[in-house]
């Protein structure tokens, strides 16, 4: 086996170096190398690292020949490599610096899956989303949640959203119609989760500041589009019930009613002036629902089911 010499400071890096790497093939090469400039055999460098001879020799005959280098791992052989180097560059342009949606997709965070979509798209690799997923993780990315940054306060970004969505609100506002009624709830934050970022490196994801929450209650008319809409603190009856009271409000009752037909007459203005004035104390409000009734053109009636 060939000898060894260490200078005295790069002995000292060595064991520093060592002593740092987390990677144990690399760790295992410098402890035989150290080792072997304190003149130790390979028969007993074998029997301290728990590793064969021909190992201690190969290592040392390699760091004889490339010094440093001799630590790191060879490359190894196999096929050619489904992504090349500018579908790598594209993958991380794509992933660091532009959005879904400026590529036409309707989406707000690049998935292993549409990545692969836009890479055929580009006619830049035919790949499967595992082999993407493989890629990101060799060029140094990892799925993470970003890190919430809040804009400047009355920026003139956040003014023009909040115009937008009241004019959007205002311009379904037009007369009574069939309804579909549901609840959500709203919050000025976004929902947080989890792209691709860099190894070490949490993105920032801005928000709009103080997060404020509230419940909607609307029924949408489907036929003129108009939506009638309440808010409220929380999910209850009294949402419900204050939702059901805007609606009845500008409620039409039937016109196509032959004169002296109370009967049919007689159940419409009843509901009516139940909703208007407030539920029966027999009627339960989380039973409530709305009937549409197309016996009469022009006409819709709403029936309170208990």
């Amino acid at each position: 086996m060939q000898s060894i010499t260490l200078a005295s400071e790069e002995r000292k890096n060595l064991i520093r170096k060592m002593k740092r790497e987390r990677q144990p093939s690399r760790r295992l090469r410098m402890h035989i190398v150290l080792l072997c400039a304190e003149g130790r055999s390979p028969t007993e460098i074998g029997r301290v690292l728990f590793c064969s001879r021909t190992t201690v020799y190969v290592v040392v005959a390699r760091f004889v020949r490339e010094r440093q280098a001799a630590f790191n791992d060879r490359t190894r052989r196999g096929p050619k490599p489904l992504i090349e180097e500018p579908a790598n560059e594209y993958i991380e342009r794509l992933v660091e610096e532009e959005s879904p949606t400026s590529h036409g997709w309707l989406r707000s965070r690049w998935s292993c899956k549409l990545l692969a979509v836009e890479l055929f798209k580009e006619r830049a690799a035919l790949v499967s989303r595992e082999t993407v997923r493989r890629t990101l993780h060799r060029l140094g990315f990892r799925w993470r949640r970003p890190r919430p940054l809040p804009p400047e306060k009355d920026s003139e970004d956040q003014r023009e959203q909040k115009r937008r969505r009241l004019l959007g609100i205002l311009s379904m506002v037009e007369e009574a119609g069939v309804f579909f009624q549901d609840e959500t709830r709203l919050e000025i934050n976004p929902k947080v989760g989890f792209c691709w970022m860099r190894k070490g490196k949490q993105r920032q994801l801005r928000t709009p500041g103080t997060n404020r929450k509230v419940w909607i209650s609307g029924a949408l008319n489907f036929h003129t589009g108009r939506l009638h809409w309440v808010k409220g603190e929380r999910k209850n009856d009294e949402l419900f019930m204050k939702a059901a009271r805007l609606v009845a409000e500008g409620l039409p009752l039937p016109q196509a009613v032959a004169p002296g037909n109370r009967q049919r007459r007689e159940p419409h203005q009843q509901t009516s002036r139940a909703l208007r004035g407030g539920f029966g104390r027999t009627h339960s409000p989380a039973s409530f629902a709305f009937v549409v009734s197309g016996e009469q053109s022009g006409g819709i009636g709403v029936v309170v089911v208990a």
